[in-house]
């Protein structure tokens, strides 16, 4: 299933399955969405007013979930290389990576897009699943926003 995804994260994709076969990978949930759509996302949320302070701060959104079948056939679970490279060559710094035994991979990579705009992305691999994500916006802000809405309600619960 193709969506209209950027051709970076469709290269992400189309390496972790040519790595994991002969499991194979189908996707579950699959969206891009940019900030005139994010901007419609308030209507399914509770709490608009609140959540309309953080979805003002993202410009766009690329999300996939993907179910891994057949994963007791491949000997690999494991973010390919040319991934990674790729992430780099692209600006991309990776900032954490986890690989647990049980074959559960998570990377983490961040860009600074300009003075204000960054982007968060997040792979996270496993026999059974896959999710990719990114994240392009103001995330200091939505950072500092947490921060300070987490502070008040601590101080609220005195």
């Amino acid at each position: 299933m193709r969506c209209r995804t950027s051709a970076d994260f469709n290269y992400i994709e189309d390496s972790i399955r040519d790595e994991i076969s002969p499991a194979s990978l189908e996707a579950d949930f699959k969206i891009s969405i940019g900030s005139l759509s994010i901007g419609m996302l308030n209507g399914f949320i509770d709490d608009k007013d609140e959540a309309d302070a953080f979805l003002k701060e993202i410009k766009s959104i690329q999300v996939g979930i993907y179910k891994i079948s057949n994963s007791e056939k491949s000997d690999s679970f494991l973010i390919p290389q040319n991934v990674e490279k790729c992430m780099v060559e692209k600006g991309w710094e990776p900032f954490v990576h986890v690989r647990k035994r049980n074959g559960e991979n998570v990377s983490l990579y961040y860009r600074q897009l300009s003075k204000n705009k960054s982007s968060l992305y997040a792979i996270v691999l496993e026999p059974g699943e896959l999710v990719i994500a990114e994240i392009n916006g103001k995330l200091l802000n939505i950072l500092e926003k947490a921060i300070c809405e987490h502070r008040l309600t601590g101080v609220d619960r005195l």
